[in-house]
């Protein structure tokens, strides 16, 4: 097995696992915006700041850590997510916005939940897409398949 090979197959790998998680993510975010809603309240919020590489290129990733109760048809569930993405890209970009959002987030503020009808423990606090780069998401993961296909077929030489 050559190394052009290695390296092609692990460009096709991860580029068609970035697409696919990618476009699975969308797909669900893009279904959420038909979702019902119910109310629920904040449980618990809290800041999370961690240190490592981060698209800012700060080192410094902060996230808002949250979980809400709500019920459907009289049973109780509880959620942690703000938006479809939000684990994936973050949700705030500074150690500030990272507190305001906490603080807005306090403990028994009453929020709007949306749920999946079929499957009621998944659900968001913000429903449909929002301004996540879902599209860029899915470029990168083609990008990454498509160059790993290029290695295999020889259009780009490994040395």
């Amino acid at each position: 097995m050559t190394n052009a090979t290695v390296l092609s197959g692990l460009l096709i790998a991860i580029g068609a696992a970035i697409a696919i998680a990618g476009g699975w993510l969308l797909m669900i975010a893009r279904r959420s915006a038909c979702w019902q809603s119910t109310r629920g309240h904040i449980v618990g919020a809290k800041g999370d700041v961690s240190s490592g590489s981060h698209k800012s290129g700060s080192g410094t990733d902060y996230r808002v850590v949250i979980a809400y109760a709500y019920e459907v048809a009289g049973q109780r569930f509880e959620g942690h997510r703000i938006a479809f993405g939000d684990n994936l890209w973050g949700n705030a970009r500074s150690r500030d916005e990272m507190q305001r959002r906490v603080a807005f987030y306090h403990p028994g503020r009453e929020v709007t939940v949306y749920y999946d009808p079929a499957s009621p423990d998944r659900c968001t606090l913000t429903a449909g897409v929002g301004n996540l780069p879902f599209n860029a998401t899915l470029a990168v993961g083609a990008a990454l398949a498509i160059a790993g296909a290029a290695v295999l077929l020889g259009w780009i030489r490994v040395a």
